[in-house]
């Protein structure tokens, strides 16, 4: 998988931005346990966090690939923390150790 150009990184999530949740799950083939969560009146604050944590990881390992042009997220969420914050805190913080990792080719010798 090194040698991928572009990488899916389509983690687990809340699914809150489906509107037909039991159509998505029998047409994906989807664990029916998600159900439950449809059928919350409220988010599920943990569930979401659960979510968030396993999207972050997921994403942080689809940008460690260093011959990857381009990396595609998916989401069938609605919640922003699940959605762009992932992908800006995940961009941020490659830059971050990108900027800090010196070059091979910068000219010292």
């Amino acid at each position: 998988m090194e040698h991928c150009k572009v990488i899916l990184c389509n983690p687990p999530d809340s699914r809150s931005a489906l509107i037909q949740p039991l159509d998505f799950l029998y047409n994906e083939g989807e664990d029916v346990s998600l159900l439950k969560h449809f059928s919350q009146p409220t988010e599920n604050k943990g569930y979401i966090k659960e979510c968030i944590q396993r999207e972050t990881a997921y994403m942080k390992q689809a940008v460690r690939y260093p011959l990857a042009k381009a990396v595609v997220y998916v989401t069938f969420s609605k919640n922003k923390s699940e959605n762009e914050e992932i992908v800006h805190a995940t961009v941020n913080e490659q830059t971050e150790q990108r900027s800090q990792t010196p070059r091979k080719d910068a000219g010292f010798y």
